[in-house]
């Protein structure tokens, strides 16, 4: 499983996002999340359950935790780190789906 480093602490972030639960991601990764558009609900909640684990008080798979952390120096850095990490399995994924049948179903 990745694992990174914020704010000096080890943050687990999950292999697999199963798609029912996931779903609101999507959203919140096209709307460039966690930089300060629309609500928390919005932006913050669909990352809930993203990260196995960390070394934040409190538990990463409940909102109530991820409500706790710094907005600057946790929030942001975690977004855009998961951002980043799902992207690349995106890419990863084009770059299959190129190498198989020359096409791609990225936008």
């Amino acid at each position: 499983m990745p694992e990174i480093v914020i704010a000096g602490k080890k943050v687990v972030i999950r292999e697999r996002f199963p798609a029912k639960r996931f779903h609101a991601l999507w959203k919140a990764i096209a709307s460039n999340a966690g930089m300060g558009e629309g609500s928390y609900e919005e932006q913050v909640l669909p990352y809930v359950g993203t990260v196995t684990s960390w070394e934040f008080p409190g538990d990463p798979e409940k909102a109530e935790s991820w409500a706790e952390l710094d907005t600057f120096t946790e929030t942001l850095p975690l977004i855009r780190a998961i951002n980043t990490h799902i992207k690349g399995l995106l890419t990863e994924l084009d770059t299959a789906i190129k190498n198989s049948d020359g096409t791609s179903t990225s936008t």
